[in-house]
């Protein structure tokens, strides 16, 4: 999931429940210094299954999800600023869903149109 918010990036890496361990720990370090290595010092890494969103960096210009919910999750458009927009699939698990496109027009109030029938994986949950 990538999360921009006006000159400054936010990268989610997917947390596995499954194998929560040392090496997604040292994933994370090995993300930080390489983008230290490639001069990117606007980016900043989060751990986490991306449905709450980073509520405390937006409100975002742009959203982009690249695992399927069955919705939108609430948070996410929450955290759109008025005009911004999150883009992502959308539908049931290993059919055919609609890449979807979610544009904030006033707080608490957005519009939604689906551009394209797609294939994503599915988005899946932590289980804490």
């Amino acid at each position: 999931m990538g999360l921009i918010r006006t000159q400054k990036f936010q990268f989610f890496k997917a947390k596995n429940p499954l194998r929560w361990s040392k090496a997604t720990r040292l994933g994370t370090s090995l993300i930080r210094r390489g983008l230290r290595d490639l001069a990117y010092d606007n980016v900043s890494v989060r751990l986490g299954d991306g449905y709450d969103g980073w509520p405390e960096c937006g409100p975002f210009d742009a959203i982009v999800v690249t695992a399927a919910p069955g919705q939108p999750p609430p948070p996410l458009t929450e955290q759109l600023k008025v005009g911004g927009r999150l883009v992502m699939p959308v539908g049931p698990a290993y059919t055919t869903q609609h890449l979807t496109v979610v544009e904030k027009i006033a707080p608490g109030k957005t519009t939604t149109c689906a551009v394209a029938l797609v294939r994503f994986v599915p988005f899946t949950r932590s289980q804490n």
